[in-house]
C-alpha cells in the first residue's frame, strides 16, 4: 500500500499496530485449536538505501531502525502475551555481515546476490 498524499505518510502509530496486530492473532487463534501460528517481527531498514530512493514528496526518512525496533519489539512481546511463536527478524537479519545487501533490498527481501564466474 502506498501512502496518501494527504495523510500522515506511509506510518501507523504503534498502540495502532500492536491493536491490529492483536485482532489478527486472536482471529486465526479462534479459527482451530490446532492451528500454527508463527509471526515475523518487523526487519530492519537498509536507511541509506531508503534515503536514496527517497520520493520529492517524503523529503523525511519515516522508516527508520530505531522505530522498526520498537515495532518488532512490540510484536515480540504481544506474542509472547498471546502464546504465539514469532521469529525476531529484526534481530535475526542483523547477524549477517552484510545483511543491508545480501538478501535484502533495503526494505523488502530478495534472494541473495551471487558474483559471476
Amino acid at each position: 500500500m502506498g501512502p496518501h498524499s494527504s495523510g500522515l505518510g506511509p506510518h501507523v502509530p504503534l498502540p495502532e499496530y500492536v491493536e491490529n496486530m492483536k485482532k489478527i492473532a486472536l482471529h486465526l487463534k479462534s479459527l482451530s485449536k490446532t492451528l500454527r501460528i508463527i509471526f515475523l517481527s518487523c526487519p530492519p531498514v537498509d536507511e541509506v538505501r531508503v534515503r536514496s530512493n527517497a520520493s520529492a514528496y517524503f523529503s523525511e526518512l519515516v522508516r527508520t531502525n530505531e522505530l522498526c525496533k520498537k515495532y518488532s519489539d512490540a510484536c515480540i512481546t504481544l506474542c509472547k502475551e498471546l502464546d504465539i511463536k514469532v521469529v525476531d527478524l529484526y534481530s535475526a537479519l542483523q547477524t549477517i555481515s552484510d545483511w543491508e545487501t545480501a538478501c535484502f533490498t533495503g526494505m523488502g527481501f530478495t534472494y541473495p546476490q551471487k558474483e559471476a564466474k
